[in-house]
């Protein structure tokens, strides 16, 4: 956690962190711009602050509970890239401790030894390094889902409120509850709780779908038509191309489907009773989220960080609930997992370190006028929106009719009437025929720069 707490400032260069960092970032931006009472609380991801509420793009994808984290520290005197970092870092380190929790509620023998372990084991492996600093659902779900668990199978009186917090977290979060359907067959007190946890994911899950539905009609039917594309069931996906990206997704954040088998194997079959049935249910959300969302797990290694609530726990209950393995053995597997983790996430993490695009954002701000609306060629990623402030147009352009168009309307949008547009693209690219009929580029630092004609 010292070591993510050195990268809390700076520009957003890292890959898949800093995308998802500049989205929340965005949101946060635009949330600041519009006020909270025009928005509702529903995150708008233009790019750009619009002018008004009824020009914003609503984003319904998932439930708020982030952007609310991220908005709420970026009221503090920080930089706004650091105010998501601080978020992320804080929910890692809530999350590794309600792990370290549940494996020595999992693991009576030794409950202290689990604890730690399943702890260090979460902070160490390359996937427990990541959300460190991922701004993104994943880093929210998985203390959310820790919670629901524990609370279900252990016992508490905050089922409700866990039930509330899973669904304000994100929707994979309040998987447990379907994985825990056997608890209704079993004492009174477990009924109870589950029933009082499915009320309180009710009560969100409500709650969410009214606000968004304020704020932009038919999000509900938008949100389950992604969910369906995101899932085995869009039309692109490919079953092989899945389990071959999955493999690497799990290669990089666990070691490999060697580790990630034989530590979750180990664990059920040494813990019994609550213990094992918590453990399953980690691992069966885990498997679902790359399952019911295979399509995204395909491009997005983040959908593979769910399995590590469960490896964490999996690994103190594996090394100390076995009365016939002694300590000093159990701690020297310990050590050696996390000696092969830590070579790994080194790996990783410099594999992940400045990207192209974040750097492009930066060049690009520093070489264009500030108050010129520019038309991308294609869509970009967030990462670049951000580093690129107020300069660019995200929607792709098929001809230079449409690039006008699209510039047009932001012109009209933010009040830029009447200057004129112009189409940018990274210097090192090809640009496509519709573009260079409009003649000769001018090159300007990194890019190339055609202008569109004139109102």
């Amino acid at each position: 956690m010292l070591l993510h707490g050195r990268q809390l400032t700076g520009p957003l260069t890292d890959g898949n962190h800093g995308n998802c960092a500049a989205m929340f970032a965005i949101f946060a931006r635009n949330a600041e711009a519009l006020g909270w009472s025009a928005t509702g609380g529903v995150p708008v991801v233009n790019p750009l602050p619009p002018a008004t509420v009824e020009q914003a793009q609503f984003y319904t994808n998932h439930p708020p509970g982030l952007p609310w984290l991220v908005q709420l520290a970026a009221q503090a005197p920080w930089a706004i890239e650091t105010a998501g970092r601080v978020v992320a870092l804080l929910l890692t380190l809530v999350a590794t401790l309600l792990a370290a929790g549940l494996a020595a509620r999992c693991t009576p023998a030794a409950p202290r030894a689990a604890g730690l372990a399943a702890g260090l084991t979460f902070l160490a492996l390359p996937a427990g390094w990541y959300p460190g600093l991922l701004v993104n659902y994943e880093t929210i779900a998985m203390p959310a889902l820790l919670g629901l668990v524990g609370t279900l199978l252990f016992g508490g009186r905050r089922s409700a409120l866990w039930g509330l917090a899973a669904a304000a977290a994100d929707w994979v979060a309040v998987l447990p509850l379907a994985c825990t359907l056997g608890l209704l067959r079993q004492s009174d007190g477990s009924r109870r709780r589950w029933l009082r946890a499915a009320a309180g994911a009710l009560v969100g899950v409500v709650l969410t779908a009214v606000l968004m539905g304020r704020r932009a009609q038919g999000s509900l039917a938008v949100t389950l038509d992604q969910a369906r594309r995101a899932s085995f069931l869009g039309p692109e996906f490919d079953a092989r191309l899945w389990w071959d990206a999955l493999g690497t997704h799990v290669t990089a954040l666990f070691l490999g489907w060697w580790f990630l088998a034989v530590v979750l194997a180990a664990g059920l079959w040494f813990t019994h009773g609550a213990g094992r049935r918590a453990l399953a249910c980690l691992t069966a959300v885990g498997a679902l989220n790359v399952l019911l969302f295979a399509q995204h797990a395909t491009g997005h290694e983040t959908f593979s960080l769910l399995w590590l609530p469960a490896l964490a726990v999996a690994t103190g209950s594996a090394l100390f609930a076995r009365p016939d393995l002694p300590a000093p053995v159990a701690w020297l597997i310990l050590a050696a997992i996390l000696g092969l983790s830590a070579q790994r996430a080194g790996v990783e993490t410099s594999a992940r370190s400045q990207t192209s695009w974040a750097s492009s954002g930066r060049a690009f701000q520093a070489a264009v006028e500030p108050d010129a609306i520019y038309v991308s060629t294609g869509g970009v990623p967030f990462v670049f929106l951000h580093a690129a402030a107020r300069h660019v147009s995200p929607y792709a352009a098929g001809s230079a009719d449409e690039a006008g168009l699209r510039a047009r309307a932001y012109r009209e949008a933010f009040g830029l009437r009447p200057l004129p547009a112009r189409v940018f693209v990274p210097a090192g690219r090809v640009s496509p025929p519709w573009l260079t009929a409009l003649g000769q580029p001018r090159a300007r630092g990194d890019f190339l720069i055609y202008d569109l004609p004139s109102d």
